[in-house]
């Protein structure tokens, strides 16, 4: 929702929220968002369908990984075809990760 009605704030906020190895309480997240957000309704906006509906999708395949991989904790980087947890081996290695095509696109 921040990154929604408040754009430019989004990049401190996701690094605010990543900054630690656990993450933040949840009250502490509900205040800074509603912070940042002023007078709108954050509880109201979190759950209208249309943005309810990208969270509970990025919960879900974010489980649905971690589950079937068996991994444990935050992956580093999603992309479209990847996900990194911790150092990458060596940059060659990390850079053909981004050359991959997406799953259905061609090249």
């Amino acid at each position: 929702v921040v990154g929604r009605f408040q754009p430019a704030a989004f990049p401190e906020f996701h690094h605010w929220l990543m900054a630690g190895v656990e993450p933040p309480p949840l009250e502490r997240v509900r205040e800074r968002a509603q912070a940042l957000l002023g007078p709108l309704k954050l509880a109201e906006e979190i759950a209208k369908p249309e943005n309810l509906r990208p969270l509970t999708l990025g919960v879900q395949t974010f489980g649905t990984n971690l589950s079937v991989n068996r991994l444990d904790g935050l992956p580093l980087l999603l992309t479209e075809t990847a996900m990194f947890m911790g150092a990458p081996e060596n940059m060659e290695t990390w850079i053909e990760q981004f050359k991959r095509p997406v799953a259905g696109q061609k090249r």
